[in-house]
């Protein structure tokens, strides 16, 4: 979004329709990203939430996985994140794994400090 749509110009095409708040939606076949951008003169950002679907995982989170869940293949994932003010409030990988017809569901949720949370479900 920052490297491909400018809200600055988005706005002076909208300026005289009086918005207080702008929700823009970034749609792709893998999911979708939303925004909320405060009308202000800078048109800063409010708060955006993100979800994809079969992403390519950070190497921490593929590290984890292969350490607690040896000889296991991953099926699919999903990828959610939510920031507000730039500043990101949740963000977590929920990724369906096998081993021959045994399935598991995990959750993995990385912090600020760089460490990974693994839920089971």
């Amino acid at each position: 979004m920052k490297a491909n749509f400018n809200i600055q110009d988005f706005i002076s095409i909208y300026k005289d329709k009086n918005y207080d708040t702008y929700m823009i939606t970034f749609k792709s076949s893998r999911g979708q990203l939303d925004v909320d951008f405060d009308f202000d003169k800078h048109g800063k950002l409010k708060k955006s939430r993100q979800y994809f679907y079969d992403v390519r995982l950070p190497g921490e989170i593929i590290k984890t996985l292969k350490k607690d869940h040896s000889g296991w293949t991953m099926l699919k994932n999903k990828y959610f994140s939510r920031e507000k003010g730039g500043l990101t409030e949740k963000l977590h990988y929920k990724v369906k794994l096998t081993d021959g017809n045994k399935v598991r569901r995990v959750k993995l949720e990385p912090n600020l400090s760089g460490e990974i949370s693994l839920v089971q479900n």
